[in-house]
């Protein structure tokens, strides 16, 4: 429940709680530039609302991306509030999802230029192996690709991969997610077999980990589906998309923003 200016109560779903708190963060910056942002926050917000972990919850839900739009109206304020400056967890989680946003929205160049300045602040700050670093550095890496930085991309993800490795082991969903980073890059280099092997991999690993009708399953199925097709193997990714079409439409919905990429050829 949230509480209305007025003094009623309302339910609200767990991506409009993320976006409110992003909303009160900023405010907090800018009343109390220069003082600790921890403590205006916890003016303003209950304990549990700053340590909730939002992006688990929203992943265990199913839940798309209907407020993504809504952080056109944070951007400008996150700018003027200068929130990369801030060393507490919830205004670096901020900008991740501005990040994100950018992303999402088709703005690849901008969303690269804020990945690269908050991996560069967060590895000075936190270290390479800190979490939010790590992350920033996945993202970082799929958003050069996507801006046509092969070189880099592949560099950054190998690098970012032997990190995530070594702290987290194979069984991680960050490692997961850097091991589907570097099957692109693989395909961008052309080497379409090792690409589909790898994918593959992923592919069977996600099951594993997450079972067949997860999200990040999904996902993995669409993408192992790409590589079998650059591969030449035409008849199997037909299958595999038919089937992951199918069990996106069960589990997501058929309005949800994802299930028709199954259908791309």
């Amino acid at each position: 429940m949230w509480p209305l200016a007025l003094g009623g109560m309302r339910e609200v779903d767990i991506e409009e709680v993320e976006f409110r708190v992003d909303e009160v963060i900023l405010e907090a910056e800018a009343a109390w530039s220069g003082q600790s942002l921890s403590a205006s926050v916890e003016l303003l917000l209950p304990k549990p609302l700053i340590t909730l972990p939002v992006q688990r919850w929203a992943k265990e839900q199913g839940i798309g991306q209907r407020h993504w739009s809504r952080y056109r109206e944070l951007l400008p304020h996150a700018y003027a509030a200068n929130v990369l400056k801030c060393d507490d967890d919830w205004p670096r989680q901020l900008y991740i999802n501005l990040m994100r946003y950018l992303f999402e929205y088709g703005d690849h160049e901008e969303a690269a230029r804020l990945g690269a300045e908050e991996r560069e602040m967060l590895t000075e700050r936190r270290g390479p192996t800190h979490p939010q670093t790590l992350e920033v550095s996945s993202r970082l890496g799929l958003y050069l690709w996507a801006i046509g930085r092969y070189s880099e991309a592949a560099e950054l993800n190998q690098r970012t991969f032997a990190l995530c490795l070594q702290i987290s082991g194979e069984e991680n969903e960050g490692t997961f997610a850097l091991q589907r980073n570097i099957t692109i890059d693989l395909r961008a280099q052309g080497d379409f077999a090792a690409a589909t092997k790898l994918s593959e991999e992923i592919f069977h690993k996600a099951k594993r980990m997450f079972g067949e009708d997860d999200p990040e399953t999904l996902n993995a199925a669409y993408q192992h589906a790409i590589s079998l097709r650059l591969a030449g193997a035409y008849r199997e990714a037909v299958e595999l998309d038919q089937d992951t079409l199918r069990r996106r439409i069960e589990v997501l919905g058929r309005d949800h923003v994802r299930p028709s990429a199954s259908t791309a050829r």
